[in-house]
Parts: C-alpha cells; structure tokens; sequence
C-alpha cells in the first residue's frame, strides 16, 4: 500500500488525491516499526529476541529515521520535482530490501 500511494502521490497533479495519497503512505509505515521486530525475532529462530538485538534494531531504525528525511529534504530542496520519485525509489529499494531478506 505505501508503494501504491506514493505511485499515486508522484504521478498526480490533484491535490486531493496528493492528500489521500499522503495519508494512506503514512498509514502503511504505521505498522513497519513492530514488523522489524517480528522479522528479527523470526530469523533468530530458535533463540529469543534478547535486549541486545531489539537494541540494534531500535538504533538502525534510528538511523533510518534520521537519513530519510535529510536526504529526501536535500533532493526536494535541489529539485521540487524530484520529491515523488525519489520517494518512489525508497519506498520501492526498501521493497525489494525486505523481499531479499
């Protein structure tokens, strides 16, 4: 859903559908947060999720968290055309990131 909505969010003039775009993008990150967490503990089968890991986990998330917006901020400030696409090509790399893992 949040790569169908930035399609639409980066191919549409209408500002309504660029409202409803935006809301149904942050809509779909909402869960992504307790999703890691799940995926983590899923590939350390047969051991526990201890502090440590959701801690390096909690942290790349952090780092994450950070570096998205500075560089979609950067690219929107060199080009205001460019903030859909770009926020197409994170959203689809994160897509195929987490469809490799």
């Amino acid at each position: 859903m949040a790569w169908a909505s930035m399609a639409a969010f980066s191919l549409s003039e209408s500002f309504p559908l660029v409202v409803l775009s935006t809301f149904l993008y942050g809509f779909a990150l909402g869960p992504l947060f307790p999703g890691a967490l799940l995926v983590a503990e899923e590939k350390l089968a047969p051991e526990p999720l201890d502090g440590r890991a959701a801690g390096f986990t909690v942290a790349c998330a952090a780092l994450g968290e950070m570096l998205l917006p500075l560089l979609t901020g950067l690219c929107f400030d060199w080009d205001h055309a460019s903030f859909g696409p770009v926020q197409l090509a994170i959203c689809s790399s994160s897509l195929l990131i987490f469809a490799g893992v």
